[in-house]
């Protein structure tokens, strides 16, 4: 599948979460999640990371941008799974 294909893909389906996040960098970092869970193929923060950047030494500053999304104090886990 070509990469335009998959972000249209991607933002269709994410798109009931999207609505519920109100700041734009909140919806960024939650594309990118999802882009990092399909590429690392692991629920698992380092992996997602991983699959998301092309040096090692980037990979701990996704991760750590993963983390704060995760326990950000505006929505819980039952707005995320609630949307999705």
């Amino acid at each position: 599948m070509p990469f335009r294909d998959l972000v249209v893909a991607q933002y269709r389906f994410l798109r009931p979460l999207l609505a519920r996040l109100a700041e734009k960098r909140l919806r960024k970092v939650a594309v990118l999640a999802i882009r990092g869970l399909l590429a690392g193929h692991s629920p698992r923060i380092t992996r997602m990371a991983r699959g998301l950047v092309r040096q090692q030494r980037c990979e701990r500053p996704m991760a750590r941008r993963f983390y704060r999304f995760l326990w950000n104090t505006r929505f819980d886990h039952r707005t995320l799974r609630g949307a999705l």
